[in-house]
């Protein structure tokens, strides 16, 4: 076989009669390699043997029809891909149906024209083509997937027991240095961004095990005004940079962080809690035009209904894929993880969140989360419906 052969499309064309197999094998033969069977167990002989890139079948054959070829090579999966054309003398509606619910991907009526046979088999070896290339593509995506996971599983576990030493080693560094200030003010910085390591490497074990649906979760009462004023007392400088304008509300009206007696509940995990309101309060800002508002809305409910609104818009490009992960537009230095990781962490906590977002209306992303039960008081163990 020469290489010139070799890749040239290999077609199987099959009928019970070779006269009709002289005309088709002569057309298609200029651009094909052709193979020829005279009955349907010959056909899954050479298919199985042979792998052709597409079959003409004919249905009508004494003993084993074209439907049952076509069934067998569907049900094999050696040769469940291949495409299967039936030609036939038969016209009915039900008949073609029949075929194509089978799985062949065209139906010809006889007598056949040579040059509409062609364009069908054409138009087929294409679509096969584009499929096979999609396939690959996609397996090599998987392959891409597989590498990220394998990172991610060197930071949670080869990465965490070196960052545990050099914790343990600084505070053993502070007792000989403890009448060096200046030395003390060193490994004070080289704690803080070992401690930055470790949390980081914390909350990408976290995140692993949300992704798993193992995650442990332990909900308590989470009160979510001292956690908002801390984030935005943390953010203060960004916030002042912007110009932003900022309005805390609860149940519309008006009101302070830190108003005393003043609560708002949810049922969950305050480290949770604090790393979604922390990615959604980033990203406001990030996307807030100078001198923009950033309104934070809490309402009580049946569930807890939190809205966080600011005036700049999600490019429109990414809107429909917001929440999915490593999508991000418009950051130099973006990981697309912001918004994914708030959305498990919500579900995790069976909540829901949504957003909206235009560049008349700004964008809204509203999360909802249990309540804790009425009843105060220890022995809580449940969230309210």
């Amino acid at each position: 076989m020469t290489p010139e052969t070799r890749r040239r499309p290999h077609l199987l064309l099959v009928d019970d009669l070779p006269a009709n197999l002289t005309p088709l094998a002569g057309s298609l033969g200029r651009d094909h390699r052709i193979t020829l069977a005279t009955s349907g167990a010959e056909a899954l002989a050479l298919a199985a043997r042979e792998a052709p890139d597409l079959i003409l079948l004919d249905l009508m054959m004494p003993g084993m029809d074209g439907y049952e070829v076509c069934r067998r090579l569907k049900a094999d999966p050696a040769t469940a891909d291949i495409p299967v054309i039936f030609i036939t003398v038969m016209d009915d509606e039900l008949d073609e149906t029949r075929g194509l619910d089978m799985g062949a991907v065209d139906y010809i009526t006889k007598p056949v024209s040579l040059p509409i046979v062609a364009a069908r088999v054409r138009t087929h070896l294409h679509l096969k083509a584009a499929r096979e290339q999609i396939q690959e593509q996609y397996r090599q995506l998987q392959q891409i997937n597989h590498l990220r996971e394998e990172v991610d599983r060197i930071m949670r576990h080869d990465l965490k027991s070196p960052v545990n030493g050099i914790l343990a080693l600084i505070a053993v560094a502070r007792e000989e240095v403890a009448e060096q200030p200046e030395m003390l003010e060193i490994l004070d910085l080289v704690y803080a961004s070992a401690q930055s390591l470790r949390e980081m490497i914390d909350r990408s074990v976290r995140l692993f095990r949300m992704e798993q649906g193992t995650y442990p979760l332990e909900p308590t009462r989470v009160d979510l005004l001292p956690l908002c004023a801390a984030l935005l007392a943390e953010h203060r400088s960004r916030l002042e940079d912007k110009q932003a304008v900022v309005l805390l509300r609860i149940d519309g009206e008006p009101c302070r962080s830190d108003a005393p007696g003043t609560v708002f509940e949810v049922w969950g995990e305050t480290a949770l809690c604090r790393s979604i309101f922390e990615n959604l309060l980033v990203n406001a800002i990030e996307a807030l035009p100078s001198g923009g508002h950033i309104t934070l809305d809490l309402d009580h409910g049946p569930r807890a209904v939190i809205s966080l609104h600011n005036d700049g818009a999600v490019p429109e490009e990414i809107r429909s894929r917001f929440f999915e992960k490593y999508v991000t537009a418009g950051k130099r230095h973006g990981t697309g993880l912001g918004t994914y990781s708030a959305r498990l962490m919500v579900r995790t906590q069976g909540g829901t969140i949504g957003m909206h977002s235009s560049a008349a209306a700004g964008t809204t992303l509203t999360i909802t989360l249990p309540r804790p039960t009425a009843a105060p008081g220890p022995g809580l163990t449940s969230p309210s419906t």
